[in-house]
């Protein structure tokens, strides 16, 4: 299954709820991240994949071992 438009604003609204907890200064740094990461991603893979990539980089970020 290929990534669907749709995919992308709710990979950005997961890593803002991710997050909820951080002050806005680091909300907003990992969200640019994510976007960042969403532009340069080949967006003809799986949902599945792309997802891992972001929670990937959320755990990174943000130290929570299960966003």
């Amino acid at each position: 299954m290929n990534l669907y438009l749709e995919c992308i604003p709710c990979f950005q609204k997961q890593a803002l709820f991710v997050t909820k907890n951080q002050d806005e200064r680091t909300r907003s740094e990992i969200l640019k991240k994510v976007i960042y990461l969403l532009y340069n991603a080949d967006w003809n893979t799986t949902p599945d994949e792309l997802s891992h990539k972001v929670y990937s980089l959320l755990r990174q970020e943000t130290g929570i071992l299960d966003p």
